[in-house]
C-alpha cells in the first residue's frame, strides 16, 4: 500500500454504537489519500467485529489494538505512533467529517505543505446529551463558508504566552486538526520520545505546538474558514464527562472519573495532576509551565498574572469549580502562588450552592432551543432539517451537505471569496429560518 498523505486516528474504547456510525460516515469520503486508523483500547470483542466489518468494505480502515487497558493519553500516543501518513489528525469515535473534505484537504496539503491545518469547530450534539433528546447542530453562520489563509505560528505563540487566546482549541490542533509528520516527530524528539506529556493530551500539545513550529520548522499553518470536521458530543464523550460530577444510579463512577483514575496509573506519564480542578485554563497553564521547564517555549515565559486572571474569569462563569482550588494542595512549585491568588480573589464570595440533580445529573446537558432569528448563530435539530435521516453522526453528515457550498474550492480568503461567503451564509440562514417556520420551532 502506498503511504497515505493523511492519517485520521480514532481512539476508541467500548463505544461500538457510535464507532459504527462514525466509520460509516467516513466511508462516504471519496479519497484514496487517507488512512483511517482505529486505535482500540482493549475493548470488548464487539468493537473489533465492527471495525473488521467496516474494513472489509473500505481498505483505508486500519485496526490497531492494545490488549492491556491504557490511559487516554497512552491510547492517543499509541494511535499516532501507529499512523503512517504525512499529516496526522485525531477525532473521536462520535465525530465525523463534512462530505468532500478529505479530497479538499489532500489537494490543499500537496500544494501548500504547511506545518499544520486548523479549521473552525462545527458541533453536533447527540440526542443522549440533548435536553430534549434530539440531536442538533450548533451553527455559526460566519463559519459556514469561506476560504483559507497562511498564517504565522509565532502570532499564536505570543497569544498563548499572554493568555490572550480563548482556549487551546484556537491553536494548532492535532485533535480536530492536522499536523505534519515532521512537526510531530520534532516535538516528540524534543520531549524525550513522548508526544503527549500531560494527562490531558490534547490540551498539552495544542498549547506547545506553535512554539515548536516557530522554532524548528516553517513557522506557518493554514487557517481554514469553513467547516471541515464535525465535532460530535455524546453522553460518553470525554468532553462531556469531564464536567460530570455525579455518580450514576448504579453507583459506578462517570466515564470522566474512570479515565481520570486511569491517568493516575499511567506509568509513562509521571507528571502530577490536579484531577479535581476542572478549570481548563489551569491545565493550559500547567502544560505551558511543563513545556517551559523542558525548554520548549523558545525562551518565552507564561505571564503568571494574565494566566491566573484567566483562571479567575473561568471560575466566575462556573462557580462550582472554586471548591477544587480551595481544597487543593500544591503539586507544582507554582501551585501555591496560583491558589493563593484565586482564593484571595474569591475570599468574600458567598458559598456556592449546586443545582438540584435532574434526570441526567451525571451528564453535561445542552439546550436545543431554536435560535433561528439570530443573525449570527442557530440551533438546527436534525429531525427538523431531515426527518428521514438517522439522528446520529451519519445522519448529521448527510444533512450538513445540504447547507454547505459544494464549490468552496481552494481559493484564498480574497475579496471575491468574502463576497461569495456572505451570499452563502445568507442562503444558510434562510434555510434555517424556513425550517423554523415549517416546524414552529419544534423538531
Amino acid at each position: 500500500m502506498t503511504r497515505p498523505l493523511i492519517s485520521i486516528v480514532i481512539p476508541t474504547r467500548d463505544r461500538p454504537d457510535t464507532l459504527r456510525l462514525c466509520l460509516a460516515a467516513l466511508r462516504l469520503q471519496a479519497c484514496e489519500d487517507v488512512e483511517i486508523l482505529v486505535q482500540d483500547n482493549a475493548s470488548a470483542p464487539d468493537t473489533r467485529q465492527i471495525i473488521e466489518e467496516a474494513a472489509r468494505l473500505d481498505p483505508r480502515i486500519v485496526y490497531k489494538r492494545s490488549d492491556a487497558r491504557l490511559s487516554q493519553r497512552a491510547n492517543f500516543e499509541a494511535g499516532l505512533a501507529a499512523a503512517s501518513g504525512d499529516y496526522l489528525g485525531i477525532i473521536g469515535d462520535d465525530d465525523g467529517f463534512c462530505l468532500g473534505r478529505f479530497a479538499w484537504l489532500s489537494t490543499l496539503l500537496r500544494a501548500q505543505k504547511p506545518d499544520a491545518v486548523r479549521w473552525p469547530a462545527l458541533t453536533y450534539i447527540w440526542p443522549n446529551l440533548s435536553a430534549k433528546n434530539v440531536g442538533f447542530f450548533q451553527l455559526s453562520y460566519r463559519k459556514m463558508h469561506g476560504g483559507w489563509a497562511r498564517k504565522a505560528t509565532k502570532d499564536l505563540a505570543r497569544k498563548i504566552v499572554k493568555a490572550k487566546m480563548p482556549g487551546s482549541w484556537e491553536s494548532i490542533l492535532v485533535y480536530h486538526g492536522l499536523i505534519s509528520r515532521t512537526l510531530y516527530e520534532v516535538m516528540r524528539a524534543r520531549s524525550g520520545g513522548t508526544f503527549f506529556k500531560y494527562h490531558i493530551p490534547d490540551v498539552y500539545v495544542h498549547n506547545v505546538l506553535p512554539f515548536i513550529s516557530d522554532a524548528r520548522l516553517s513557522g506557518t499553518y493554514i487557517e481554514v474558514t469553513h467547516p471541515v470536521a464535525i465535532y460530535g458530543l455524546s453522553g460518553s464523550s470525554s468532553g462531556s464527562s469531564w464536567y460530570a460530577e455525579k455518580k450514576s444510579q448504579a453507583g459506578d463512577n462517570t466515564p470522566g472519573e474512570k479515565w481520570l483514575k486511569e491517568a493516575m496509573t499511567d506509568a509513562e506519564c509521571t507528571v502530577p495532576h490536579q484531577k479535581a480542578i476542572r478549570t481548563l485554563k489551569y491545565h493550559d497553564y500547567v502544560s505551558l509551565m511543563l513545556a517551559h521547564s523542558q525548554g520548549l517555549l523558545n525562551g518565552a515565559t507564561p505571564d503568571f498574572d494574565r494566566w491566573t486572571d484567566a483562571m479567575i474569569k473561568e471560575v466566575r462563569k462556573n462557580p462550582g469549580q472554586l471548591e477544587a482550588f480551595v481544597s487543593a494542595r500544591p503539586m507544582f512549585d507554582f501551585d501555591a502562588a496560583v491558589f493563593a491568588k484565586i482564593r484571595g480573589h474569591f475570599k468574600d464570595a458567598p458559598a456556592y450552592t449546586p443545582p438540584a440533580p435532574g434526570a441526567n445529573a451525571n451528564l453535561h446537558t445542552f439546550s436545543d432551543d431554536w435560535k433561528a432569528q439570530s443573525k449570527t448563530a442557530a440551533i438546527l435539530p436534525l429531525k427538523a432539517a431531515d426527518g428521514q435521516q438517522g439522528d446520529d453522526i451519519l445522519g448529521a453528515t448527510h444533512v450538513l451537505a445540504g447547507f454547505l457550498d459544494d464549490e468552496f474550492g481552494l481559493q484564498k480568503s480574497n475579496l471575491w471569496h468574502r463576497i461569495r461567503a456572505l451570499a452563502h451564509r445568507k442562503r444558510v440562514r434562510q434555510k434555517v429560518q424556513d425550517f423554523y417556520r415549517a416546524t414552529r420551532g419544534k423538531a
